[in-house]
């Protein structure tokens, strides 16, 4: 596989002049401007002045944060929860090649930097449950128009990222450990052939990082980072509610999902159970198609280190 330059985040000042640049009458009130996080698509910062700006770090995740900048504002008037309301957009620059967009920061936590919040799944159950309900709901020919993926046919991405498995790591695993991988994709495959579901508009990273809630309260306030929304299958978000709970919570929100009128059929939980299982391949994957990005995407050592802790507790589906 080919090695990439690694992409290279620019520094605060950098960002600072094209926030600038783009926008000039935010000129002297972004400082100081601090740095969130970042993912394998986008590095996030706030300002001064309580706006979120993202980065796009590839012209894949550029794409989609044009998809968002399209969708968010219509989608968000749907919603009981906050979402982000892109308000800058700017144009590709020298120092941002993909351009960025900023919003205004929204209330609230993520679920991911509460301590003990397992303690507070039941009174998050049906917040829960109403906003996929609302999300799921949201017009698919509507979504398409906005330009958001058709990914409802998603048996041949399960192929390719098995076959990239079994040839990448057939020098890395012992054929023991190969072989137990290539039985569980082989029985997944099989079952994800027989899987049917009506398309919705979905989060499709749903999970801890992305829900914020009141900690005073314990009111769901707001959803963000849309980066991967596509019109698919509802099980997607249901599978991020195992990493946000566990399966009891999963199998709430679902019950309160179905009594709201969430248009996800019966079968959605058990898709969602399997979908969960296939993340444990996840990592590794990313290690091997975009570590030349440098981090948090994991070397590929240590995926390969998770990868073989998980692989014992795969059973076949």
């Amino acid at each position: 596989m080919a090695t990439p330059q690694q992409y290279r985040l620019p520094s605060i000042n950098e960002l600072v002049g094209a926030i600038e640049e783009a926008f000039p009458g935010l000129a002297g009130s972004i400082l100081p401007l601090t740095f969130l996080g970042e993912g394998y698509e986008f590095a996030v910062f706030e300002s001064s002045n309580g706006y979120v700006f993202r980065f796009p770090k590839r012209e894949d995740a550029a794409r989609k944060q044009i998809v968002e900048n399209a969708l968010l504002p219509e989608l968000g008037a749907t919603l009981p929860v906050e979402v982000p309301l892109p308000l800058l957009l700017a144009a590709p620059s020298p120092i941002c090649p993909w351009g960025f967009h900023g919003y205004l920061k929204l209330s609230g936590v993520a679920v991911a930097n509460l301590q003990h919040f397992e303690e507070s799944l039941p009174r998050l159950a049906p917040q829960i449950a109403g906003f996929l309900a609302a999300l799921h709901s949201f017009p698919a020919d509507r979504a398409l128009a906005l330009s958001v993926p058709d990914n409802s046919s998603w048996l041949g991405d399960f192929s390719e990222m098995h076959q990239l498995l079994l040839v990448e790591l057939e020098s890395r695993l012992t054929p023991i450990e190969l072989g137990k991988m290539d039985e569980w994709w082989q029985a997944f495959l099989r079952i994800a052939e027989r899987w049917s579901f009506r398309p919705v508009l979905t989060h499709s990273d749903f999970g801890p990082d992305h829900v914020l809630i009141q900690p005073e309260t314990l009111k769901v306030s707001g959803v963000i980072d849309f980066g991967d929304v596509v019109l698919g299958d509802p099980a997607l978000d249901f599978a991020g509610l195992l990493a946000l709970g566990n399966e009891d919570f999963m199998l709430d929100v679902a019950r309160a999902y179905h009594e709201m009128g969430g248009p996800a059929d019966s079968g959605v939980v058990d898709r969602a159970r399997l979908l969960r299982k296939r993340n444990v391949f996840l990592d590794v994957v990313h290690a091997l198609t975009l570590g030349h990005f440098g981090p948090p995407i994991p070397t590929i050592e240590h995926a390969m280190s998770w990868l073989r802790a998980g692989l014992p507790l795969l059973e076949n589906p």
